[in-house]
Order: C-alpha cells, then sequence, then structure tokens
C-alpha cells in the first residue's frame, strides 16, 4: 500500500470515529429527558402555592404578594373602580383579594365619563394645550365653557372619588383578558404579564379632572374647595406609593404626584391662604414624602413576572401548550436546563435589588449602567461549546444571554420617576415653607436655611444632585429648582418663581 493511500485510510477512519461520536452524542441528546423543573426558592423562588400540573402558581402568587384584602367599606380602590364600568367591560376579574361584594363589582349609576369633547374651533393641539394649563393655571368657566361642561358632569363621579380618597387602605381588583383563565398554564402570554390594572389607569383622566377643577375652583376664589380636590389626589398617590403592587402602578402614583404637587405650588402662591392653611397643606405633602422602598417591589413583583415567562417558555417540554413542544420532537436536542434558566433569573433580580436600594441618585444610576454593561457583555460573549460538553448546556447559556435581556426591566424610567416625583413634593413644601415665612415676615428667606426649624426640618436634599434644592433671589423674584439648570426646557415641573410680595413671579425676563 502506498504511503498517499496509508494517510488517506487514516484521515477516513478518523473522520468516521469522529463522526459516530458526534452522531452518538446527539443520539443521545435526543432520547435525553429534559431537565424537570425543580420547584425551590433557588428556581422559582416560591415553592407554593402550585397549581394542579405541579407548577408554580405564579399569577396567585403575585396575588398573594400583593395588597393585602380588605373590606369594600374601607378600600379606596373600590370607589374608584365603581365609577369605571368600561374598565372591566371585557376583562376576567379577580375580586377576592379587594372583597368586594356583587354589588361593588358591578355597580349601577355613577360613572365616569372620561370623552373630553372639544367645540369644533378648537383643533387636538390647542385642546391639549389649554388642558395642560388649565391643570396648574387659575382659569374661570367663561374662558373654557367645554372644560367646564365636562367637569359639571362628572361632579357626582369626582364627590365619589372624594369621599373614597378618605378611606384607610388600597387594594384594587386585577384582571386577566377575557379570553384567558387563572388555571390557564400556557399558550398566549404568561398570566402575570396579561395582568391589567384598570383601576390605576383610569385614575389617569381622574387625575386631570380633579386637577382642572381645582384651578377652576382657585379662579373662581373657592379656596377650601380648591384645596380639597388636590388633597384627595394626594391621598390617592400616598396610598398607591405605600401599597406593595406593581412598578405600573407606582409609576402612575408617581406622575399623579408630580402634577399634583405643581398645582399645590399655584395654590400657595396664588391663593392668600393663611398660615394654619398652609401648615394643613406641608402636614399632606409630608405624608406623600413619607413613601415604602422601591425595592420590595422589584424584589417580588418583577421576580415574579420573570420567572412566570421562563417557566411559560421552558419548563416543561411535555405540556402540549409548552414553547419547547411546539418546537417539536428535534427540541430534546437543544432543551435547555429551566433550573439553570431561572437559578440565573433570580441572581440577576438580586441584583436589580440592590440597584434600587442605592442610598443616592448617583449611586442608583451608576450600579443601574454596570447592571446593564454586564448583561451586554453577556450577550456578547457567546460561550464556546468544550469538547463533549452537552449540547443543551452550552444552549442554556446562549438563550440566557439572549433571552434575559428582553425579560429583565428597564429600571431607568422607574427610578426617573421615584426622583421627579420626590423633588416635586419637596418643592412644593418648601413654596409652602416660604410662603409662610413670607406672611410672618413680609419678605422671603434670604435662603432655605433661614426656614429652619420652624417651617422646614432641614433644606431638603435634591434627589437629582445630592446637594441642597437650588435657591435664590434676584431683582425682587425667588426661584426655588431641583436639578442643575433651572432654565432648562423640560424644568417647568421642577422650578418655582415667586415674587417677594406674594403671588407667583410677574412675567417677565
Amino acid at each position: 500500500m502506498s504511503r498517499s493511500r496509508k494517510w488517506l485510510w487514516v484521515v477516513v477512519i478518523a473522520a468516521c470515529c469522529v463522526w459516530g461520536v458526534v452522531t452518538a452524542e446527539w443520539l443521545v441528546a435526543f432520547v435525553r429527558r429534559p431537565a424537570k423543573l425543580e420547584v425551590s426558592h433557588q428556581t422559582t423562588w416560591i415553592t407554593e402555592p402550585l397549581a394542579a400540573d405541579g407548577l408554580p402558581d405564579f399569577f396567585q402568587a403575585s396575588l398573594d404578594h400583593g395588597p393585602p384584602a380588605i373590606a369594600a367599606e374601607r378600600n379606596a380602590a373600590a370607589a374608584v373602580w365603581s365609577i369605571l364600568p368600561v374598565a372591566r367591560s371585557n376583562d376576567h376579574v379577580d375580586w377576592s383579594p379587594a372583597r368586594l361584594t356583587a354589588a361593588d363589582a358591578d355597580p349601577a349609576g355613577i360613572q365616569f365619563d372620561s370623552s373630553l369633547r372639544r367645540p369644533d374651533d378648537v383643533d387636538g393641539a390647542e385642546g391639549r394645550r389649554i388642558l395642560a394649563e388649565a391643570m396648574h393655571t387659575p382659569w374661570r368657566a367663561v374662558d373654557h365653557p367645554w372644560l367646564a361642561s365636562w367637569l359639571d358632569g362628572n361632579a357626582p363621579a369626582l364627590a365619589v372619588l372624594a369621599t373614597g380618597a378618605r378611606r384607610e387602605g388600597w387594594c384594587p381588583p386585577r384582571c386577566l383578558p377575557a379570553d384567558r383563565s387563572p388555571s390557564q398554564r400556557y399558550g398566549g402570554d404568561p398570566l402575570v404579564m396579561s395582568v391589567t390594572l384598570p383601576v390605576e389607569q383610569g385614575l389617569e383622566n381622574i387625575g386631570t379632572a380633579f386637577l382642572t377643577r381645582a384651578m377652576l375652583r382657585l379662579g373662581g376664589g373657592d379656596l377650601t374647595g380648591a384645596w380639597h380636590d388636590l388633597e384627595t389626589l394626594l391621598h390617592y398617590g400616598a396610598m398607591i406609593v405605600d401599597t406593595p403592587d406593581s412598578p405600573v402602578a407606582r409609576l402612575v402614583a408617581q406622575t399623579l404626584l408630580v402634577r399634583t404637587s405643581r398645582a399645590v405650588r399655584t395654590l400657595a402662591l396664588d391663593g392668600g391662604l393663611e398660615d394654619a392653611a398652609l401648615a394643613d397643606i406641608q402636614a399632606h405633602i409630608r405624608e406623600a414624602l413619607d413613601q415604602s422602598p422601591l425595592a420590595p417591589i422589584v424584589d417580588v413583583h418583577e421576580r415574579l413576572m420573570i420567572l412566570d415567562a421562563l417557566t411559560h417558555g421552558f419548563a416543561d417540554a411535555a405540556q402540549p401548550g409548552s414553547a419547547l413542544a411546539q418546537a417539536g420532537p428535534a427540541a430534546r436536542v437543544f432543551s435547555i436546563d429551566v433550573n439553570r434558566l431561572l437559578a440565573a433569573a433570580n441572581r440577576d433580580v438580586d441584583a436589580l435589588v440592590a440597584v434600587v436600594s442605592q442610598p443616592t441618585r448617583v449611586e442608583r444610576f451608576r450600579a443601574w449602567r454596570a447592571f446593564e454593561a454586564r448583561m451586554e457583555a453577556r450577550k456578547a460573549a457567546r460561550p464556546r461549546r468544550a469538547w463533549l460538553q452537552p449540547i443543551h448546556e452550552v444552549v442554556t447559556e446562549r438563550v440566557k444571554a439572549e433571552i434575559f435581556g428582553l425579560v429583565i426591566p428597564d429600571l431607568e424610567p422607574l427610578l426617573e420617576s421615584e426622583d421627579r416625583a420626590e423633588a416635586a413634593l419637596l418643592l412644593a413644601d418648601c413654596t409652602v415653607a416660604i410662603e409662610r415665612f413670607r406672611l410672618r415676615t413680609g419678605h422671603p428667606p434670604a435662603r432655605l436655611d433661614d426656614l429652619i426649624p420652624d417651617l422646614l426640618p432641614a433644606v431638603p436634599v435634591d434627589p437629582s444632585t445630592a446637594g441642597p434644592l437650588g435657591y435664590a433671589i434676584e431683582d425682587g423674584r425667588w426661584t426655588l429648582w431641583s436639578g442643575a439648570d433651572p432654565d432648562a426646557d423640560d424644568a417647568d415641573d421642577l422650578v418655582v418663581r415667586g415674587s417677594s410680595a406674594g403671588g407667583p413671579a410677574p412675567a417677565g425676563p
């Protein structure tokens, strides 16, 4: 046999051996049983409740970890729900946590009309401008009759809401789309991701109505009525942010508090209120400032949503509707280890909790950027397969890199909302304190330190800069602000301008 033929046979035999090993490995991978989900604190985080199929019931767990059950007559959310009939027209509702009776669940009579009808000579852009201005600037019914008419029509619903805001607890119903049920395990989106929040979402239009009516009342000299409307919104916002719930609900509440704080500043400067009334306003503002930490919401709600999504997609190929089963028998070759995914997801959520637990804005955003960088590095790494390493292990790592970028929440809007709401409330508190100082002395304070300790416990720390709130007096006008630049284009909500004689600063340079 020639040397060339000899080497050819060596190559052929070696190739056959490699082919045989690879084929055997693929066959083993094909017939292997997918990794069975391990229900433990390290993987699923919750070990109960379990559904009938033995998998964790993340939907019920999200309800169990949500707001505590409270009787309807003490539940502020029940008042909001009672005037929002459209919100429940296409949903399955879980009534049990809210302790709603049949009458509470489907009330008849008073409804909130969210459709604001503009006159023909007011286009959409102009209508939005008028509405935005009417929420923080005093006006009269003759200025915008169509807006005043909308408020008059909603007066009965607003009365129900104002009474409900004085209740002691917050526990809204949770809704699923009509084509889903809590017992459904696979198919469509994961259940926790399907939950809607009609009560909190309805508060956006409700907040607009209360704010515009408060400014209408202020324009007509009804200072008591104006404060009553703003106090109602502060109550609702404070209750929601102090309740363990979803980040979406907290975002709604923080937006509500920002908008209400701006209107409160207008009332304090434009209303000519006495010192006792201003002191009462300060007490309510500080109640809204005393918020529960954000970390438990991320720790529980976001964790349950992520784990539900991963379990929904990868837990059990034997389930007829699961993503693995739909991929066909070949999916067994690449079937991932769901326990590795869930354990890694829990570690990432732990890291997110550490991010939102940082004491200052600078530290929170630094930690968030570092977390984002780690996620990007993981996605770019594309782990290589070691010799004879099981295929599913490599695929698990690659799926982890790709999928986690989709299920891990973007915390930046939530962190921004938290800081913005805190800054808005601090500005309202300081504005009232400045006006009280002016009533006592005849002039505004030369610096914020002059307000301590009678009117402020300390100079408020600006969450945007970690330094004191900005304050300056020039040409008989004072300016109070949060952030680095009071003249920035987006600074309206976080800048207050007043005059030495009281009231808002006059227009002009």
